[in-house]
């Protein structure tokens, strides 16, 4: 019986054997990859680079957008550029999780800038202030001073593609050569905060690598991408941080407060992540807008989205804006940003994990692509405000002025917040005031008021207020932001009136993305009134 002639497969080299070499020396798709799916991007092509600044792919061992990176490699990339570049850049902690990590903010600016930022943040607090300042002063200021960007990435933890983003704009912003980054480093005081929620993205992480598999996973429902109870989102008590900016119950928004307003500065970035279906959201928003947001707000917020646009259209990305995110509510990023005189910014962007999902229309969407598209949105609006960053310092000044102003919408309004036997919650509704840097004052003796309005609304006259009251005057430079969270019923224009009325007619549900209604002395349950009346002299 004849037996046909047998070949033997090996991986080890052997005489007279035929080795089976892997398929990747042939062109064949490599392991892990997926034909179509581009797992590395080169974010800014062409860019020259100083080699005294590590890439990010030597710090971190793969390249930014290929997977997830944890807290600690980002704090290693931080540390790396900045020990790098010490003559423009500054390495500041401004908080500490519940857990223990380290939140992060990166200054990225000129050599001569830098060695005067502490003239800079007081140069700018002057200029915040118009009742310490003369116009000719604030003029003064306008033309000599750096306007400040703010960059922030990740809130929640699971939407990680911004920090991976933050670490390519960073890098860039650090290590570029390129004549128009280092006017961009002379014009603008760029601060990345690339990481806002650790624990939530240490925790997530986990789960990613938990569900890693030898081949990619592309479906947007496996618990690669989307994780299991209690997911990322949240920071160690599950507490959602982008609603925490107006209650400041967490270090790490106690700790971001105190920073932005150290800074005082005109553009706020907050990118997110949404479901990996969508495509891109970018500010600005839709009805319903507080009452209390700024003027020009609007103007500003236009104009920053068409230059966004244009960015995205030149790499042919879909993107959409003005359809569901509103500005009603104080206590998210860009919103609070925006209640202080700068132009608060929110991206969202398709969420998947490092192997990307794939979409409705049959392609797949990388991971590095959807980090891709908030490093384009970030350069985007540092253009912006370099283009514009004199008349965004002027836009601050014009919003504090109108805050302060005798004619202006908040003259003749006192906040006054009764004695109350509960004295642990008026020390924490006082201490909160003051994180937010309101001015507080209490009354050591007994006041009459003319005209008062009680937390129901009604009208009460002649008011005797004990000694003891607190009297907090809406007519101070953070009168926008304090008017936002003190008042005891805001309400809705007549334009978002119809509009909720009918989306509840079509849909059965309400167009409000959010919470509806606050104030900070019901929150603290202490008895309050507003008074009809500047602060009394004396």
């Amino acid at each position: 019986m004849h037996t046909p002639s047998l070949r033997l497969l090996a991986v080890a080299v052997a005489t007279g054997l035929l080795l089976i070499s892997s398929p990747t020396t042939h062109g064949a798709v490599p392991p892990n990859e997926v034909p179509g799916l581009t797992r590395t991007i080169d974010y800014f092509p062409g860019a020259q680079y100083d080699p005294a600044v590590p890439s990010p792919t030597a710090v971190l061992g793969f390249p930014v957008g290929q997977r997830a990176t944890t807290p600690a490699q980002i704090e290693a990339c931080l540390r790396a550029w900045t020990d790098a570049a010490p003559d423009r850049t500054r390495l500041v902690e401004y908080a500490r999780s519940h857990e223990g990590r380290p939140l992060y903010y990166v200054v990225v600016t000129a050599p001569a800038n830098l060695v005067r930022l502490e003239a800079i943040q007081t140069g700018l607090a002057r200029l915040g202030d118009p009742r310490i300042s003369s116009d000719a002063e604030a003029e003064y200021l306008i033309s000599s001073l750096p306007a400040v960007a703010w960059l922030s990435y990740t809130i929640h933890g699971d939407e990680t593609e911004g920090s991976d983003a933050a670490l390519a704009v960073l890098y860039h912003a650090i290590a570029s050569t390129d004549p128009d980054m280092a006017k961009l480093r002379e014009d603008l005081v760029i601060l990345v905060d690339p990481l806002m929620n650790p624990d939530g993205r240490e925790r997530f992480v986990k789960m990613i690598a938990e569900h890693r598999g030898t081949a990619p996973n592309v479906d947007d429902r496996a618990l690669v991408h989307s994780g299991y109870w209690p997911y990322g989102r949240g920071n160690h008590y599950l507490f959602d941080l982008n609603r925490d900016w107006l209650w400041a119950v967490h270090p790490e928004t106690r700790g971001r407060l105190r920073a932005v307003a150290r800074w005082q500065p005109v553009l706020f970035v907050d990118a997110h992540g949404m479901g990996p279906q969508e495509t891109h959201l970018f500010s600005p928003p839709r009805e319903p807008i507080n009452p209390n947001l700024p003027a020009g707000r609007a103007t500003w917020g236009l104009r920053f989205a068409q230059d966004q646009a244009r960015a995205f259209d030149q790499h042919g990305l879909v993107y959409y804006t003005g359809e569901w995110h509103e500005e009603w509510y104080p206590g998210y990023s860009d919103a609070y940003a925006s209640y202080r005189g700068a132009v608060g910014i929110l991206y969202e962007q398709a969420r998947v994990a490092e192997d990307g999902v794939r979409r409705a229309e049959g392609r797949i969407l990388s991971y590095a692509e959807s980090v891709q598209h908030h490093v384009i949105g970030s350069l985007a609006n540092l253009r912006t405000a370099q283009t514009n960053a004199r008349a965004l310092l002027r836009h601050l000044r014009t919003t504090r002025q109108e805050a302060v102003s005798a004619q202006g919408p908040y003259a003749r309004r006192t906040f006054a917040v009764l004695p109350s036997a509960n004295a642990s919650r008026r020390r924490a509704l006082v201490e909160l005031a003051l994180i937010h840097g309101f001015e507080v004052f209490e009354s050591p003796g007994g006041l009459t008021a003319a005209q008062a309005t009680n937390q129901l609304g009604q009208t009460v006259l002649a008011t005797n207020l004990p000694p003891g009251t607190l009297l907090i005057p809406n007519r101070q430079p953070l009168g926008h932001l304090l008017a936002a969270a003190f008042e005891f019923d805001p309400r809705l224009s007549d334009q978002a009136l119809d509009e909720e009325r009918q989306e509840l007619l079509r849909q059965g549900a309400s167009r409000i993305y959010d919470t509806t209604a606050w104030n900070l002395t019901m929150f603290f349950g202490l008895d309050a009134l507003t008074l009809a009346m500047d602060l009394p002299e004396g």
